[in-house]
């Protein structure tokens, strides 16, 4: 058998190597990048959160005692978390509040 025959029989089979080992790669890299993005989301909500708990826990120290003079306000609470969350959609974070006392629920879209 001479060089040039055994070069036509085997001419295809670096697309077939490529196609099946290159396509599960391309599989794996993208779901690298998906994962890594999904867990950038998760740990900036969940530090966008715990700002906004900070700051109600802080500023709004004295809302629950008589006389309230709460100078902290729900859009302030929820803006500290949006400024907090850099790099979420604001359009599809909605912050809900509740009180420990006062269970009605009070919610603002952003």
């Amino acid at each position: 058998m001479t060089t040039l025959s055994r070069r036509r029989r085997q001419k295809g089979n670096s697309l077939i190597e490529f196609t099946m080992v290159g396509i599960p790669l391309m599989f794996v890299i993208i779901s690298t990048f998906e994962m890594s993005r999904a867990m950038w989301t998760y740990e900036t909500l969940a530090y966008a959160v715990k700002e906004g708990t900070r700051y109600a826990a802080v500023h709004g120290e004295n809302c629950a005692v008589s006389p309230n003079n709460c100078a902290v306000k729900v859009s302030d609470i929820a803006g500290v978390v949006q400024a907090a969350g850099i790099g979420l959609d604001p359009g599809l974070l909605q912050v809900t509040l509740t009180g420990s006392r006062d269970r009605r629920r009070k919610t603002v879209a952003q």
